[in-house]
């Protein structure tokens, strides 16, 4: 009989639980699923099973979507002896509940292995996974705290998005990070608070482009992203320090009832004109950009042309003021106009247009 089957067959020997361990781990290198997944169900039966076995079969459970795998960490943890075994255990099944979706178990595993390590040694890995753990659970504010000491170690490598890209994580965690790393370059528009004092106006940046935010304060949730005018067209260039503080002095215009906000976008190099966003809807696709609505309804030829005001009426209105050149359609001369177009925000459609 193979020394292996004979190792199966008899319970008291005492290096069976560590043999059906490497067996299942050469398995799984291997590639035999089954078969591993066979040996590592053995291994959770066996009384000489240590904590760190057990949190092995879970970590391989998890990684193939078995609904055992939590129970396994618990007993991986409950069979733990010292707090470094503990450490592993829990941070273990941490990345093993990233993978499994259960954001907020996750969370909770590297808290109790972050609690079981000294604060002066919390090591990358452990610090990656806290963060990402945090913002896939909507704890925005825990995320960014954890990957602080992450910049403070190695800002070169952790303010690099070619660097978290290449990290040997899952998509969900890289992207988390991403967004992490994406809000860290976020700034609140000055006097851009609604007035029911729950949303302000921010500037981030996303990959290489600028973006608006509604930012939910209570919530700590961003609301909608609008893309800023003031983006260069060849986002692989990345835009300047000029085009951030563009955007940065964009003028925000609440109606009321804080149910909608205009951004007012100054004139620079013909960018520029008014964002109106419906703020009572979390759907980035609320918002509008209406010159070339506005320009056609006025049944004249615009050589140029945007919007360059914004006042809230009665009526569920807003007034805009567009501004630019037109041609003539007898003489094809160009000449300067401004109108003042009435939208319906009810319909979306202009009502009513004034030639100035």
């Amino acid at each position: 009989m193979p020394f292996f089957q004979l190792a199966r067959k008899d319970p008291t020997w005492n290096g069976q639980a560590t043999f059906m361990a490497e067996r299942a781990a050469q398995l799984e290198e291997e590639g035999q699923l089954e078969e591993a997944w066979k040996e590592y169900e053995t291994l959770t039966a066996l009384p000489s099973t240590g904590g760190l076995q057990l949190a092995q079969a879970a970590r391989f459970a998890a990684a193939y979507g078995s609904d055992e795998a939590e129970a396994l960490f618990a007993k991986a943890a409950a069979k733990a002896g010292s707090n470094d075994e503990k450490e592993e255990i829990h941070r273990l099944a941490g990345w093993s509940m990233l993978d499994l979706g259960a954001y907020a178990r996750a969370a909770e595993e590297f808290e109790y292995a972050k609690k079981l390590t000294n604060a002066d040694e919390l090591e990358s890995r452990l610090l990656v996974g806290l963060a990402a753990s945090a913002w896939l659970s909507n704890e925005t504010d825990a995320a960014m705290a954890h990957f602080k000491p992450l910049v403070e170690k190695d800002a070169k490598s952790w303010l690099d998005p070619g660097h978290i890209a290449a990290l040997p994580h899952s998509a969900p965690v890289k992207e988390a990070l991403m967004s992490i790393l994406d809000l860290r370059h976020q700034e609140v528009v000055p006097k851009s608070g609604s007035p029911n004092g729950k949303m302000e106006v921010v500037v981030f940046r996303e990959s290489r482009q600028i973006y608006y935010g509604i930012w939910d304060k209570w919530k700590k949730q961003l609301l909608h992203r609008i893309p800023s005018t003031y983006t260069p067209e060849d986002v692989d260039a990345g835009f300047s320090d000029a085009d951030w503080q563009r955007s940065l002095g964009v003028s925000v215009i609440w109606r009321s009832d804080s149910a909608y906000v205009a951004l007012n976008e100054a004139d620079y190099d013909r960018n520029g004109g008014v964002i109106l966003i419906l703020t009572k809807e979390r759907n980035y696709d609320t918002h509008f950009r209406w010159d070339a609505l506005l320009q056609k309804y006025t049944r004249l030829e615009w050589i140029e042309g945007r919007s360059t005001d914004l006042k809230w009426s009665g009526g569920n209105q807003a007034v805009f003021t567009l501004n630019g050149k037109v041609r003539s359609a007898e003489t094809g001369a160009i000449d300067e106009v401004q109108h003042i177009v009435t939208l319906d925000l009810t319909t979306e459609l202009p009502v009513a247009t004034d030639a100035r």
